[in-house]
């Protein structure tokens, strides 16, 4: 048998709508198909869970993680946002589904951007709203029953710490913010759109290491299909607000990357992985991440897809083509990787890298 009866003690109606505002705004991300799972279904998870003994857990972005923050921190009546209503339907639902939720990449991105102490109270804030508050008050929020949190629901704040790790204390940032000042020094560069991204496949190739998300990162924003704001403030004439836009396009890889990675060690334990995000490149990326379907066949024909999608039916095959020459020789011993033998050893060229870039902004 595979059917199993849970109460929920939530009007069937707001269920309903809390899953077609999830639905609409599409802000969740799995590694299973819809035909599957369907992530804004509450039936798919209590079977997963109750059935299959299955858990969830959902890495929540820095947007989404604000917007809960914001909502939290009201003392006023004021409407909520569309943004932070659907935040608040996502919480709503993980709760209802029995999920954990992970803040840990949207707490480090703050700490990043100088505001450590202020991070520590942002985690203790959410631990307080996500422990002790019924998932009938987010569902309020949500339907805009209410616009703030009952002032007696937030007493029992905790102390909460976490280490304090800048960008480049975590290794897959500081890798990834290589691919963006290299992806930002490219553009810069001009020329068309496919030549930029066939340089940045060579680079990764010849001097650097493949990434799925750079990659994907990297097509999308080298095509006609670019999503706004994917590296902000490339043209700015402010050197701080340069370096923090790129700073942050590398979070938005380094979690992609980190979601993949969890979502892949962790399936066959029955811990499955949810990335929650409203940032549409961000959405896109992880769609094309990590799939059920593992088939040597079905991932090249997806990859093929992806290029064929955003560079077109004439370039596309071609620069697919350059691409799967390169993967199939990642074990060329005259790669600069194969020769340092570490990713670590890369730090010093991620530096160079950042100093080249700086240069030319000044220039």
């Amino acid at each position: 048998m595979d059917n199993v009866a849970v109460h929920i003690q939530i009007n069937p109606n707001d269920l309903r709508q809390i899953e077609q505002i999830l639905r609409e705004r599409d802000i969740i991300r799995s590694v299973y198909s819809k035909d599957l799972f369907d992530q804004y279904f509450l039936g798919d998870y209590l079977k997963q869970i109750h059935v299959h003994e299955s858990k969830f857990t959902a890495l929540l972005d820095r947007n989404i993680f604000s917007d809960i923050i914001a909502v939290a921190k009201k003392t006023d009546e004021k409407s909520t946002t569309k943004t932070q209503k659907t935040a608040y339907a996502l919480l709503a639902f993980i709760q209802l589904s029995d999920s954990l939720v992970e803040p840990g990449m949207a707490i480090y991105e703050y700490i990043d951007s100088g505001h450590y102490k202020q991070a520590i109270n942002e985690l203790s804030l959410f631990r307080a709203v996500d422990d002790n508050i019924h998932p009938q008050i987010f569902i309020d929020l949500a339907l805009g029953r209410i616009n703030s949190i009952p002032s007696n629901s937030l007493n029992s704040l905790r102390d909460d710490s976490i280490q304090e790790r800048k960008g480049e204390d975590i290794h897959s940032w500081k890798l990834h913010y290589g691919f963006t000042l290299k992806l930002a020094s490219i553009e810069m560069t001009g020329g068309k759109q496919y030549e930029k991204i066939e340089a940045f496949l060579k680079w990764m190739y010849t001097d650097y290491i493949f990434s799925a998300s750079a990659i994907i990162f990297g097509l999308i924003y080298f095509s006609d299909k670019r999503i706004t704001k994917m590296v902000k403030n490339l043209n700015c004439g402010d050197s701080d607000k340069f370096i923090k836009g790129i700073k942050n396009a590398a979070w938005d890889m380094t979690v992609a990357h980190y979601w993949t990675k969890k979502a892949i060690e962790n399936r066959e334990k029955g811990d499955l992985w949810l990335l929650c995000t409203e940032d549409k490149a961000l959405k896109e990326i992880a769609t094309f991440m990590v799939s059920t379907d593992d088939s040597d066949e079905n991932l090249k024909e997806k990859s093929k897809s992806l290029f064929l999608n955003y560079l077109g039916k004439k370039e596309g095959p071609r620069v697919y083509a350059l691409y799967n020459s390169f993967d199939s020789n990642l074990n060329n011993g005259e790669r600069r990787i194969k020769i340092l033998k570490s990713t670590k050893a890369l730090y010093p060229f991620v530096e160079e890298l950042e100093k080249e870039l700086l240069t030319t902004f000044y220039a």
